[in-house]
Order: structure tokens, then sequence, then C-alpha cells
């Protein structure tokens, strides 16, 4: 009885849940609703919502003022949701732009290693004759060479005599 003799802070909550990729021919969507109250009339501190106004006159040249309080209630909505659906376009352009960004990122590694590593001359070479690969019959121990770019330089060096 207090919220209505002194007024109070009601929340409204609405919210939308829509999944839009269902097979039926209607789609319909609806919100639930959550009512939450804030603040009512029985909080000692402050109890209700309530706002005051003078209205100020005269009379036969004698001044008044009349203070009126009014209480009520102060809805605050909050609407918030979530519709989804599926779209090949939009997949497909994401695969699209993954594609590119791995592209992008081989060609930038590819410049840094032709340009800044230690072996980019021996990469340079590789990358514009190609790797004549030559089948050994008794491989070495695989802990022979610290990296696969020690192996690769041997080879290339082995495959102009150079070494």
């Amino acid at each position: 009885m207090a919220l209505y003799h002194q007024g109070g802070l009601i929340e409204i909550q609405q919210q939308w849940k829509c999944n839009f990729d269902s097979l039926k021919v209607e789609k319909k969507c609806f919100p639930t609703f959550t009512f939450n109250l804030l603040q009512s009339g029985s909080d000692e501190l402050s109890p209700g919502i309530n706002y005051r106004f003078a209205e100020k006159y005269s009379v036969n040249g004698k001044k008044y003022r009349t203070l009126t309080k009014i209480y009520g209630f102060r809805f605050i909505v909050a609407i918030n949701g979530k519709g989804r659906q599926f779209d090949i376009v939009n997949l497909f352009v994401a695969i699209g732009s993954g594609l590119g960004y791995m592209i992008i990122g081989e060609i930038i590694c590819g410049f840094v290693f032709a340009r800044f590593h230690k072996y980019s001359t021996e990469y340079r070479q590789v990358k514009s004759t190609g790797l004549k690969l030559r089948h050994v019959r008794d491989p070495p121990s695989p802990t022979a060479n610290s990296t696969i770019a020690h192996a690769v330089v041997k080879n290339i060096r082995q495959s102009q005599g150079t070494v």
C-alpha cells in the first residue's frame, strides 16, 4: 500500500531473443517482460517518488503560495535483445577476407625474409629457381642440422658444388 500512497521507481526490462532461421512460414518473435521494483514507498531514507512545486498567486493584493507535493511512479524501460539469421553471403565475405589477410601476411613475411634475414640471398635464389630435392639413401641424423634454414642452405650449396 505504501507504493500506492508514496510512489515508486519501477524498472521494465524487455528481452528479445529471435532466431530468424526457423523453417516456419511465419516468423514470430515475441519479447519477455521482467518488472523490478527499484524503490518503493517503504524505504526509510528516501520513500517513494515525489515532486514538489509551488504555485504563487495574489488575492486582493495579498500574496499566497501553495506548495504541492505529488507522488507517483517513475518507469525505467530497458530494451535489449538478440536477433540472428545465417547469411551465406556474409560467410563467404568473411572467408574471402581471411584468405586475403593470409596472402598479405605471406607477402610481408616473404619480403622481410628476402631482405633482412641472414640467408636472404639463398632464399631469393630458391624462390626464383625452385629447390631440387634429391633422395638420400642413408639420411643423416635429424639433429645434425640445427634448423631447416641450415638444411636448405646446405642443399643449395651442394647442388651448386660450392661446399
